[in-house]
């Protein structure tokens, strides 16, 4: 699917037709990850940070895009994966986008 909000809402809708959706996993949240992870919160799902693949698997299946997302689902599934997803809207986000700004200004 496309990395839009019209793709965002096809993810949700095909993750929901195979029942209810109440915890997504996702990857790199501060970066390539963000915008599927509001698009997520804002339809009221749990996001939860996978921050690193299953290195076994990855040596057992090779990596792939479907290896990891298995390892990321599996990793949310049973807990290991715990911590919540960045929302890039809290506190920490206006010191960043000074930096941002005076580092951007000429």
């Amino acid at each position: 699917m496309p990395a839009t909000a019209e793709g965002y809402r096809q993810l949700v809708s095909w993750a929901r037709s195979f029942g209810g959706l109440r915890r997504a996993g996702v990857g790199c949240t501060g970066f390539c990850g963000a915008a599927p992870a509001r698009h997520l919160r804002a339809e009221g799902i749990e996001v939860t940070e996978v921050n690193q693949p299953d290195k076994a698997a990855r040596r057992r299946h090779g990596k792939t895009g479907a290896v990891d997302a298995e390892a990321a689902a599996r990793a949310v599934l049973s807990g290991r994966a715990a911590a919540a997803a960045k929302s890039s809207d809290g506190p920490v986000e206006t010191p960043r986008l000074f930096k941002l700004a005076k580092g951007s200004a000429p």
